[in-house]
């Protein structure tokens, strides 16, 4: 399978390049064909591995454009989103653009960004990975049961 990192700032010390870093190396321990395309092309921290496959934009976002090219040229099964639009918002929604592709998505929320306004956002992941149960309690109690 090719498994897809969208993200930001891959490769800082800094908590989503944890567990990215984690879950990079599971996918790739698996025999999963590894890529990612990152916002901010900040270097790599030695402690993180580099994937096959590694694109990165400047600043926050990856323009709508160059990431439909991008999902074109690579075709991955899956895309996995951490902090998507928690941040700063976007003029598009990547996890639709990934939806019409039949592209599975799967995404990190930070907890302490949550925003109940998204909710019906965070319903259109096909799973969303919970820190904990308690966040997967909350999620669910809300009507979000992709957790």
């Amino acid at each position: 399978m090719k498994v897809a990192f969208i993200g930001n700032f891959y490769g800082q010390p800094r908590g989503h390049s944890y567990l990215v870093r984690e879950l990079l190396n599971a996918a790739q321990g698996d025999g999963h064909e590894v890529m990612m395309y990152r916002a901010g092309k900040n270097v790599i921290a030695e402690e993180f591995p580099i994937p096959e496959i590694l694109d990165s934009e400047d600043g926050n976002t990856i323009p709508k454009d160059k990431f439909v090219a991008w999902l074109d040229k690579h075709t991955p099964d899956y895309c996995i989103f951490t902090e998507y639009c928690q941040w700063w918002e976007e003029d598009h929604d990547k996890i639709e653009i990934c939806k019409k592709r039949g592209i599975k998505t799967i995404g990190w929320l930070a907890w302490e960004k949550i925003n109940w306004d998204k909710l019906e956002h965070y319903k259109n992941y096909w799973k969303l990975l919970c820190t904990s149960g308690f966040q997967t309690k909350l999620m669910r109690n809300a009507g979000c049961y992709n957790t």
